[in-house]
């Protein structure tokens, strides 16, 4: 076969949360070093990439609704499992893919109060569905 292959896709997939910068900086250099030196600067090549999640992620902050509790007592103190109505069977599915954690964030009413260590879960009941795996929540909803 002789063909001449003259578009690279490097893909997507590059990070966007806040605090990614550095991440995002060491991969783009990493990826022109290599351009460097598998496609030299006289060949006809297109390189193209796939920035979507690098240029949206930070674009908005999903909302959920705590639909249930759970307290548990534990050597260290209390801890508290917050069950939403989302989870890894949708809209964060991409927790199973990627090396995604989300954060969350809660009203500025609640600053200053008592943290307490807390999860996050979906709905769905399944062990696997964990959202946020370790968080200082506000003890506001207890």
């Amino acid at each position: 076969m002789d063909m001449k292959l003259t578009v690279l896709d490097i893909g997507g997939g590059f990070p966007g949360c806040k605090g990614s910068a550095d991440l995002f900086k060491q991969m783009a250099v990493t990826v022109n070093r290599a351009i460097d030196v598998y496609f030299p600067p006289d060949g006809q090549y297109t390189i193209i990439a796939e920035p979507g999640r690098y240029v949206v992620t930070s674009a908005f902050t999903l909302c959920t609704n705590i639909i249930g509790k759970k307290e548990r007592k534990t050597n260290e103190g209390l801890e508290v499992m917050y069950i939403i109505n989302e989870g890894i069977y949708g809209l964060f599915a991409h927790n199973l893919f990627h090396d995604y954690k989300p954060k969350p964030v809660f009203k500025e009413e609640w600053a200053g109060k008592e943290l307490l260590p807390s999860s996050v879960w979906g709905q769905s009941c399944d062990p696997v569905d964990l959202v946020v795996e370790s968080h200082a929540a506000r003890s506001e909803h207890r």
